[in-house]
């Protein structure tokens, strides 16, 4: 329960140009967290950044779920369920596992693990999901297109 932002360029001199957040407690003990405000305002647009990244991220799994998917709809409702329960015990499992790798030796490990699995994803969706969409399609054109300039 935060109860209270306190700017503390504003109450003491203009040289102090860090922010304050108490915490108040239910057992009456005060805990307060200084961050200067540059690093607050730098986590708050990464935090955007990240939620924006997110959203879109999430969707082009769904997508691309249903596009691998089979089409009868018994086995596309299986496949879909199944891929759901792995992408959700993956995020649970996933959590547990940094905060355990963080607990252990650092938090720069944890990061490390977590860059490193992404790059693993990366290369798997890069080498192993296979293309779906007819190739004589706009769109498949477009990104033909996109690519070949890009390798150029």
């Amino acid at each position: 329960n935060i109860t209270n932002i306190t700017n503390l360029n504003n109450m003491n001199s203009f040289e102090n140009n860090n922010i304050i957040i108490n915490d108040e407690e239910e057992d009456g003990d005060d805990k307060a967290i200084s961050i200067n405000q540059t690093v607050y305002y730098w986590l708050i647009l990464a935090a955007l950044i990240l939620g924006f990244a997110n959203g879109l991220g999430s969707g082009l799994a769904m997508t691309l779920s249903s596009d691998i998917a089979p089409k009868d709809s018994r086995s596309r409702g299986h496949f879909l369920g199944i891929y759901r329960m792995f992408c959700d015990s993956g995020a649970l499992i996933g959590s547990l596992l940094v905060g355990i790798i963080a607990e252990e030796f650092s938090l720069f490990s944890s990061c490390m693990f977590c860059a490193a699995a992404s790059l693993a994803a990366t290369l798997q969706a890069l080498f192993c999901i296979q293309e779906t969409l007819p190739p004589n399609t706009p769109t498949a054109k477009f990104f033909r297109k996109l690519l070949k300039c890009q390798s150029d």
